[in-house]
């Protein structure tokens, strides 16, 4: 594993799927119809990173160990008679994120003529992007998991509290008038961060969506980014009342997109130094 990689060499083709236990920080590859060459048998690994034994029938495990802040990449060349894997510093290590799904419980938030819940999307998208964020390295909180009704205040101070480096609100919107589409981004005027955050956001989630852009607003009369001591925004994901975009936001490939595009853009806003 010289300088942070481990290079496999077969003989034949190296097949084998990559599992990642994320309770133990280990990855397996279990590659089958192998066996150890002997010399490597006799001299063993001689490494606490990684061990390479065989087990029965004809097969060899590599257990990996991913240090915490790190994440891996795996490579085969054409022939896949070479597997090499890399372990990398994860470029969100050390960040805590918290998104917020809006509403939630009693407060169903908005709801579409075709009957689509805006606490249910905000949840849905929240847990789509946690992921995602988690596999680049962040520590990411949610004010609720599950389908709670939560006081402003109190995930106000569920993010103060964990000392998030962003807090960003995940929300639908509705207007009485169905003609009405687009996307936007809410922050505290006052907050340089924020509107930094907010441009972030818009800029990669916009290059996924192509949907109608209403513009980044800045207004004192919303309690999360006014209370909140790290940058936040409020993202507004579309209308549940616009009919194409209630059609966009239930499908699940939609929802996907949102959160690849807000994956990005807190990547994008982590690379510059930011004020606030």
């Amino acid at each position: 594993a010289d300088g942070g990689q481990l290079v496999l060499k077969g003989t034949g083709a190296l097949q084998g799927e990559p599992l990642y236990h994320p309770e133990t920080g280990k990855l397996y590859i279990e590659i089958p119809h192998t066996k150890l060459s002997a010399r490597l048998k006799e001299e063993g690994t001689g490494q606490s990173v990684f061990q390479v034994r065989e087990k029965i029938p004809s097969t060899v495990q590599v257990e990996l160990a991913v240090p915490r802040g790190h994440q891996y990449r795996i490579t085969w060349t054409q022939d896949r008679k070479e597997m090499t894997v890399k372990l990398q510093n994860a470029p969100l290590s050390g960040k805590v994120i918290i998104l917020d799904p809006g509403h939630g419980g009693a407060d169903a938030g908005s709801l579409s003529p075709g009957g689509l819940r805006e606490k249910e999307l905000n949840l849905v998208v929240a847990v789509r992007l946690k992921e995602k964020l988690e596999a680049l390295g962040a520590e990411v909180l949610l004010t609720r998991e599950d389908d709670r009704y939560l006081w402003l205040y109190d995930r106000v101070a569920i993010a103060n509290r964990a000392g998030g480096s962003v807090l960003l609100s995940i929300h639908a919107n509705y207007h009485d008038n169905r003609k009405v589409n687009g996307l936007e981004i809410w922050h505290h005027p006052e907050r340089e961060g924020s509107a930094t955050l907010a441009a972030a956001l818009a800029k990669s989630v916009l290059a996924r969506t192509k949907q109608h852009f209403r513009g980044i607003m800045a207004s004192k009369d919303f309690v999360l980014p006014r209370e909140a001591e790290m940058p936040a925004v409020i993202f507004e994901m579309g209308f549940i009342s616009n009919p194409e975009e209630e059609k966009l936001l239930l499908t699940e490939e939609f929802q996907e997109t949102i959160a690849e595009g807000l994956c990005q853009g807190l990547l994008d806003y982590f690379q510059v130094p930011t004020p606030d």
